[in-house]
């Protein structure tokens, strides 16, 4: 019995990063956060100024996006999306679906790791292209307007 908690224990403690995922809303209006895996969270709104963060997490098979939109039921988002496997290893990207919303337009959107050497993505009026990816556990920090 001991033996089957342990192996349990060790089985979730394998999906657990030890990074978050962190937005920060510097535009002058609020925005609404939707975690999605395999089922959607509650979508949360972050005032101008305020921050949101989750701890990253590995679902076998399956990404994680994080929706931000200018509404709670927005339909052009930006999505920041990430996965880590193998362990290690994180990689991430922004892109918009379909479209992005036309109050992020001319706004800098910058998605980078915690640690010095991650890579950082800019979003100055053209999507970014392209996966980035880091080799060890970095918090990854969205940082809006």
């Amino acid at each position: 019995m001991k033996f089957s908690s342990f192996l349990s224990t060790l089985a979730l403690a394998s999906t657990a990063l030890a990074g978050q995922s962190v937005i920060r809303n510097q535009c002058p209006f609020t925005v609404y956060i939707t975690s999605v895996d395999i089922t959607n969270s509650s979508t949360v709104a972050i005032a101008s100024g305020g921050s949101w963060s989750e701890p990253q997490r590995y679902i076998p098979g399956v990404g994680i996006a994080i929706k931000i939109g200018t509404s709670a039921t927005a339909e052009d988002l930006i999505q920041f999306a990430y996965t880590a496997y193998p362990s290690p290893w994180i990689y991430y990207d922004l892109n918009a679906a379909p479209k992005l919303d036309p109050l992020f337009e001319g706004q800098s959107l910058v998605l980078s790791g915690s640690a010095p050497d991650a890579p950082v993505i800019e979003w100055n009026g053209l999507a970014p292209s392209g996966t980035s990816a880091y080799w060890a556990d970095t918090d990854l920090v969205f940082t809006l307007c």
